[in-house]
């Protein structure tokens, strides 16, 4: 069995023989560690079938907004939400007492609350 580091690693094979086969697997440095690994321990990476998986996902949109005479949707990858968040009236009213909201959507510290000690290296001006 190969060592614990490439346990899950995708790598590319070079050299396949009747017991093992020779796979190259990039080290953090950027070079190329080349290691012997039994057939029994190896199983083919499913990246590549999700990849045509998507590419035939995307394709059936773009058909359908074709005949439906919409515009391209868009087939990009978003992991995160990308959208601006905005402040409800309800979380503002619950912050109110810590912090007061311009016009000029800058926050101003509330005179109220208690200031920060100055840090002992730079003391405010």
């Amino acid at each position: 069995m190969s060592f614990k580091a490439y346990h899950g690693r995708t790598g590319r094979i070079f050299i396949v023989t009747k017991s093992y086969c020779n796979q190259c697997h990039q080290t953090r440095n950027i070079l190329l560690k080349r290691i012997n690994i039994n057939i029994e321990h190896i199983k083919p990476s499913k990246f590549r079938s999700d990849f045509l998986n998507r590419v035939k996902f995307n394709d059936k949109k773009r058909n359908a907004a074709k005949t439906g005479g919409q515009p391209n949707p868009s087939c990009t990858w978003r992991t995160r939400s990308t959208s601006v968040m905005t402040m409800s009236t309800s979380s503002i009213s619950m912050y109110k007492d810590r912090v007061r909201l311009t016009t000029s959507s800058s926050v101003e510290e509330n005179p109220s609350c208690p200031k920060r000690r100055p840090h002992r290296h730079h003391p405010e001006q």
